[in-house]
């Protein structure tokens, strides 16, 4: 990706001359960091996708269509942009960076710009806010799907015992301010105060290890990397 001007500049141009595409940080807030149920995938099919969800010991499967609503931060400008599922290769309008929607969000060069490599090029465990079309309900299909990179889910085992402060420290060198169990002690939960990066992700992976954690990298995701 090409950044000739800096994220302040950028957002200066943004506001002055261009016109958002979906909803942006500015008008929206952060609403949207808090929308739905934090989820992260497990698998991308076709037309849908598996994902583990904060508290559900379980992974659950929702259906992807043309109205489902795709968000994320642009990596160029920092603007918060949503498109449908099969806009990801429109071009960006919230920036000067001509890079297509699903290469904004994904922070990733893809060959083929689909919502489904989209997701696939995630570091493991990135946080997703899902909404269904009826809420609680996986079956009715997901309505949107945002990008939360302040925000992890990951599958883990061997941390049974260990307490919300103590997996907070432990997790402090990849910029959590926060990490607890849920799904009964099967999922890691992390809010950061920086962006989570396949760097994080590895990094992450040898901490547990030195404490008898590990992750469980889905090997469908994993190997699409």
């Amino acid at each position: 990706m090409k950044q000739s001007f800096s994220r302040f500049a950028l957002l200066a141009l943004t506001v002055a001359a261009v016109p958002a595409l979906g909803t942006s940080a500015l008008a929206g807030g952060d609403a949207w960091q808090h929308a739905g149920v934090l989820s992260s995938v497990v698998k991308v099919s076709t037309d849908g996708v598996t994902l583990n969800q904060d508290g559900a010991e379980a992974p659950i499967v929702a259906t992807v269509t043309p109205a489902t609503q795709v968000g994320g931060i642009c990596e160029d400008c920092g603007m918060f942009m949503t498109f449908g599922s099969t806009q990801c290769t429109g071009t960006c309008k919230m920036c000067s960076c001509s890079d297509k929607n699903g290469t904004c969000v994904s922070w990733a060069h893809l060959k083929d710009v689909t919502w489904q490599n989209m997701l696939k090029a995630l570091p493991v465990g990135t946080g997703l806010r899902t909404v269904f079309n009826t809420p609680g309900n996986p079956a009715s299909g997901l309505k949107d799907i945002y990008i939360n990179r302040r925000e992890v889910l990951l599958p883990v085992t061997g941390l049974a015992g260990k307490t919300t402060p103590e997996l907070t420290k432990l997790t402090s060198s990849v910029g959590a301010a926060s990490a607890e169990l849920t799904g009964n002690g099967t999922l890691l939960k992390i809010e950061l105060k920086q962006d989570w990066t396949a760097k994080k992700e590895a990094q992450l992976v040898t901490i547990l290890g030195k404490v008898g954690g590990n992750v469980n990298l889905p090997t469908a995701v994993a190997s699409a990397k």
